[in-house]
């Protein structure tokens, strides 16, 4: 969309601080030209550096093995369920429902994927399950936390918390290149009509 352009008037109208070219809100409106101009320079740029998109790709490799994988955005939320509720076993956290959420994009080829779980533990393994989150193989971020007192009336001294949260991991579009791991291998027909993978 092209910046707005202000007329003769408004620009008598509002005094000087609003030329031809300034957005209302005071940045500096580009001309489609400029703009190519601004395009054509990051393009030479990754040219003349191409230890750039090295980088870019190194950090890529690094981070794959903590994202989710799937075929789509049901298995790859399915698997971010599975995982949230592994840490959860281990940390002596019963899970008593978890649902997943909508996938989100989130730009650059990354999709966000939410779990919403409710949970009981107490204090002790509420912590070791978010030390679980934080320091365990997936990329997690936790969203949403409320934690709240459970009162029972069979439990004197221990004390049982209630855990609601809303647990975020990240997949990687189909588009992206696949993990060395995760290549398809190409299929090759042999005789009798089989194919052999």
């Amino acid at each position: 969309m092209f910046p707005r352009l202000w007329s003769v008037a408004e620009v008598a109208a509002d005094g000087p601080q609003h030329r031809p070219g300034i957005m209302p809100n005071g940045s500096v409106a580009l001309s489609p030209s400029a703009t190519l101009a601004r395009e054509r320079s990051a393009i030479a740029t990754a040219r003349q550096n191409p230890e750039l998109q090295h980088i870019a790709d190194s950090a890529m490799r690094v981070m794959r093995p903590r994202l989710f994988e799937g075929k789509d955005d049901v298995m790859a939320s399915a698997e971010l369920a599975a995982y949230v509720g592994d840490v959860a076993q281990g940390a002596r956290v019963w899970l008593q429902d978890a649902g997943t959420r909508p996938a989100v994009a989130a730009g650059e080829g990354v999709r966000t994927l939410r779990v919403e779980i409710r949970a009981e533990s107490d204090l002790l393994g509420t912590l070791m399950f978010l030390q679980g989150l934080e320091r365990g193989d997936k990329l997690v971020r936790v969203d949403r936390l409320d934690i709240s007192r459970t009162v029972r009336g069979d439990e004197k001294e221990a004390e049982t918390v209630s855990i609601v949260a809303t647990i975020a991991g990240f997949a990687i579009n189909e588009g992206m290149p696949a993990s060395p791991k995760s290549r398809p291998v190409a299929a090759r027909p042999v005789s009798g009509g089989e194919v052999v993978r």
